[in-house]
């Protein structure tokens, strides 16, 4: 007794219950028979169970929001892990996952890169090169563009194809049927002299391709199926889509009209940023094809109890107010930026007897030079304190 008063209760009422059976036992038969040893006496105590610990309400509530934490979160932070809970979550993670999530970052970044690049690299000159294939300058705003639209036409004609087809055959080889299909567009694009064939190759390279869309799903996938934080990824794939922004009107603008020796007189205005853009995708398809994981079926891996990510039929989403809210905001942002893209060299190009500014696409890339290196300082530096302070909303 003297004993069980230091003990902790769930073995002080062990202790208490075997003190009661043997007790019960030598008043029953005084000794135990020879067949009968302490042992079996031993093996008839029924020894209660340690109580469980009771849940507090803050652990409930960090249990949920760890299992609800999705691809709608905001990403508004630096593309380094400063939080103390995403330190200690990112350090959690083994070595080897951090080196396979790190290669899939810089993959998804030279995917981003590229795709921005493509886009980008256009602005400055697609008016002048709407009048070189058109060869007139009538309707150069109309045809200028038709021809800039036309792939991001056909990226929104098939993208919730691409979003339903991944779940059966795959992140991975949808990504790589789109950059395939877009090298060979860059290609032809550079060899092809006429207007409508190359507003159809611009079409078609667009309906073939849902990469940036395919990317962030599979990172997404990856980083949840390690158990790891995120944030520093999709906010350094955002400093890529800068750096993108960056060189791809620069580099467009300056580059137009230049001809490699090498490769003949048979080369157009657009033919070297063109083959630019196709040497990037041969880079990032040959990348993609050597070390990029698949991760549509992470979901069904035997140690991976979670619930499954929303597959491409499930509607749900378009239900909902502030969802298709968020749509429609994201609609207007792009219409705004993407007309202020493709206006502003129309305006600039044209001459000054007409009232325009007469400037070269050298000039114009310039210009988009200065702009995107004020992006990328805004959205780096500045963004980030104000957004770390105010609710997203507010930011807004």
């Amino acid at each position: 007794s003297s004993v069980q008063a230091y003990m902790p209760p769930h073995v002080a009422a062990a202790c208490s219950s075997l003190e009661m059976t043997v007790d019960s036992k030598l008043s029953a038969t005084l000794l135990p028979r020879n067949d009968e040893s302490a042992d079996d006496l031993l093996n008839d105590v029924e020894i209660p169970e340690k109580p469980k610990r009771q849940e507090t309400t803050r652990t409930i509530l960090a249990k949920t929001a760890g299992e609800t934490r999705g691809l709608l979160n905001p990403v508004v932070v630096s593309p380094f892990p400063t939080s103390r809970h995403a330190r200690g979550q990112y350090l959690r993670v083994t070595q080897t996952a951090k080196q396979r999530l790190r290669l899939q970052v810089f993959i998804s970044c030279c995917i981003m890169f590229a795709e921005g690049f493509y886009v980008t690299q256009l602005f400055p000159y697609c008016p002048s090169m709407t009048v070189d294939l058109r060869h007139t300058g009538a309707g150069v705003g109309v045809y200028s563009g038709l021809l800039f639209s036309a792939n991001s036409a056909g990226m929104l004609m098939t993208s919730y194809f691409w979003a339903s087809i991944s779940n059966k055959i795959g992140r991975r080889t949808c990504m790589l049927i789109g950059l395939a299909s877009n090298t060979f567009a860059s290609l032809l694009m550079a060899t092809t002299f006429a207007y409508w064939p190359t507003v159809v190759l611009r079409l078609l390279s667009g309906l073939m391709n849902s990469n940036l869309a395919l990317m962030r799903t599979a990172l997404r996938e990856s980083f949840q199926f390690e158990e790891a934080e995120d944030t520093w990824a999709f906010s350094t794939l955002s400093v890529a889509f800068g750096a993108s922004s960056v060189a791809g009107p620069s580099l467009g603008g300056l580059l137009y009209g230049k001809t490699l020796p090498m490769l003949g007189e048979w080369q157009h205005p657009w033919t070297t940023p063109m083959l630019l853009c196709c040497a990037l995708y041969i880079f990032t398809l040959t990348l993609t094809t050597i070390a990029m994981p698949e991760t549509a079926f992470l979901a069904t891996a035997p140690h991976d109890k979670r619930k499954p990510s929303l597959n491409g039929n499930d509607h749900k989403l378009l239900r909902k107010p502030a969802f298709v809210l968020l749509l429609i905001m994201g609609g207007g942002h792009s219409y705004v930026f993407t007309g202020w893209e493709t206006t502003y060299p129309l305006i600039a190009s044209v001459p000054r007897e007409f009232l325009g500014e007469g400037w070269s696409t050298s000039q114009v890339g310039i210009t988009f030079l200065i702009g995107s290196f004020g992006l990328m300082f805004y959205s780096m530096l500045i963004f980030p304190m104000f957004a770390a302070r105010l609710r997203i909303i507010r930011a807004w």
